[in-house]
């Protein structure tokens, strides 16, 4: 886990926000994964992978990656981690703003 964030953090940092994110959600699919053998990953990679997963999918412009921010979190929420440094809260209501935004822009 600690391998693939760091990986993801790298390529966002070369400015590659795409890889980055396909390799953040790796992270948290194959935490998943672990999750499913009975093995509790460690939540700090997981949290970290989650939440600049979302950033990323809510820096963009379109709906499909509105949606994809809101899977991600969903995602994280499966891994079953009920206290977090970072604040998850704030990620929703700015899913939950910018799918309004959407609507609206799909009405008028």
């Amino acid at each position: 886990l600690q391998a693939s964030y760091k990986a993801g953090l790298c390529r966002e940092v070369a400015g590659d926000r795409e890889k980055a994110l396909e390799d953040y959600e790796q992270t948290l699919y194959l935490a998943l994964t672990v999750r499913s053998f009975g093995v509790v990953p460690q939540q700090s990679w997981c949290e970290r992978a989650a939440y600049a997963a979302i950033e990323i999918a809510l820096s963009e412009e379109n709906s499909d990656d509105t949606d994809k921010a809101q899977q991600l979190l969903a995602v994280y929420r499966q891994l079953g981690y009920e206290n977090s440094e970072r604040d998850f809260q704030a990620l929703r209501r700015k899913i939950r703003e910018r799918q309004k935004l959407l609507n609206r822009g799909v009405r008028q």
